[in-house]
């Protein structure tokens, strides 16, 4: 991704500004946008200004960049606001939701709620100073330097220059944006500024992304609006065609065939279940094993396709078709843990896998590890080869406790590894091709294969 994508996530509403983003429902899309931007000045008996909300039936003008024969030109996005129906604001912070009809192409736009890492991000919109330039040209980009201060509904952020009025009058609800590898993160709006000398400073106004939010959530919104979460986290439907790539030679060809479509046909149980990646997240919350727990993290579908890939395993070593109701003995019994660390996930985790959150994790529970390469190391860990790296990570562990909690006195293990069995999520691909699975499988019937796969994968991972 690249500022031409800020470009296309970027519009023009009204006098300022606005951010498309696709929440979790396909059938709309929102603009996320300020406020005040739908003010109107009047005066009332006595002379005096007043402002006031548009009424509903008013026509805004909404446009959006869209490249066309090598350049661009602006499309107008039809909006006739409407009141609690297409048009949402906060009751006291200067954002609100503008509902559209879907557009599509805009699924790789997601939300960081952590707004003080948010220097380095840039303030998209439509400046006046640029009013006259040729379409694709009438926004721009300012890049955040400095988190200065919170505020009340809202922080100050400072830009890296002095900036003429002319060069903000207009952002007001331009999104601030960060690209990171192929995906936008969104970590709020610019709002109105209280005085003109905060322009001088290069200072502008931030609503951060959680007050949208709270929109959201607003019972009278009960139904209308959905979560700021990608829509493919509705479903694991969104990831079947994505699943399964198994690695192997000529040799393993055939029984790599026979596996991924065994293994595809059984992961439609998951799909036609009430599990859905939202399900996952919002039941184990901090609990998921992850190094980074932010929302860019959790968003990514890497993650949820082989949250499928396993689920699928779970379903074949136990004979059952899991649903949301198992999630307690489940997890108690289970963990996954994803990172896109590559093909070296020991090497590189080791030392961060036993700071993981295990609560509620059961002694001698299974972890079961993945990353976006199949394991070049051993698929099973096994402490009894790296016995000094093991005692260091004891040694620590048992001080930090006894720092926090006082001395040991049952004699219990800290210590992950002397409490879970750890397992690389290509045993159950990869290395079973290569190493368990012999050629006559490919042969045998649907039943007796899925009892093959299931007694190979008790191997690695049961529970009661």
């Amino acid at each position: 991704m690249n500022e031409d994508d800020l470009k296309r996530y970027t519009v023009k509403v009204r006098n300022g500004s606005g951010c498309i983003f696709q929440p979790m429902d396909n059938d709309f899309t929102y603009i996320l946008t300020a406020k005040h931007l739908f003010l109107e000045t009047s005066e009332d008996d006595r002379g005096i200004e007043v402002k006031t909300m548009l009424n509903d039936g008013n026509s805004i003008e909404i446009l959006r960049n869209v490249e066309k024969d090598g350049g661009w030109t602006e499309v107008p996005i039809p909006f006739d606001l409407q009141h609690n129906q297409n048009f949402f604001c906060h009751p006291e912070a200067d954002i609100t939701i503008l509902k559209i009809d879907y557009l599509e192409g805009f699924e790789n736009i997601v939300i960081d709620l952590n707004d003080k890492q948010i220097q380095g991000a840039k303030l998209c919109g439509f400046p006046e100073s640029r009013t006259t330039n040729p379409a694709g040209d009438r926004n721009t980009f300012y890049e955040t330097q400095l988190y200065v201060t919170p505020g009340h509904f809202g922080v100050t952020l400072q830009l890296p220059h002095i900036m003429n009025k002319k060069d903000i009058v207009g952002m007001s609800g331009g999104g601030f944006l960060r690209i990171l590898k192929d995906q936008i993160f969104l970590y709020g709006v610019q709002s109105r500024m209280a005085s003109g000398a905060d322009h001088a400073l290069g200072q502008v106004g931030m609503v951060p992304i959680k007050y949208f939010n709270e929109i959201i959530e607003q019972d009278q919104n009960e139904g209308k609006l959905a979560r700021l979460l990608p829509y493919y986290l509705n479903s694991f439907s969104f990831f079947q065609d994505d699943l399964f790539s198994i690695k192997a030679s000529l040799k393993h060809q055939t029984v790599k065939d026979r596996v991924t479509k065994l293994l595809k046909t059984k992961a439609k149980e998951i799909i036609s279940s009430d599990i859905t990646p939202t399900s996952i997240r919002d039941y184990l919350k901090k609990r998921m094993l992850m190094i980074e727990q932010n929302e860019g993290e959790l968003q990514k579908k890497k993650i949820w396709s082989l949250w499928l890939e396993f689920l699928t395993f779970l379903n074949i070593a136990k004979e059952k078709s899991h649903c949301q109701a198992d999630f307690p003995e489940l997890f108690e019994q289970v963990r996954f843990f994803y990172s896109d660390a590559g093909d070296r996930f020991w090497i590189e985790h080791l030392h961060e896998l036993p700071n993981m959150n295990y609560e509620g994790l059961k002694y001698k529970g299974t972890v079961v590890v993945a990353t976006n390469e199949p394991s070049h190391d051993e698929p099973v860990l096994d402490i009894s080869y790296i016995p000094e790296n093991i005692a260091v990570i004891a040694r620590d562990l048992s001080d930090q406790k006894e720092a926090e909690e006082g001395p040991n006195i049952d004699g219990s293990s800290h210590n992950p590894f002397q409490r879970y069995k750890f397992v690389d999520l290509s045993v159950f691909k990869e290395h079973l091709v290569k190493e368990e699975i012999q050629n006559d499988f490919v042969n045998d019937n649907y039943a007796n294969c899925i009892k093959t796969l299931k007694e190979l994968y008790e191997k690695f991972i049961s529970y009661e």
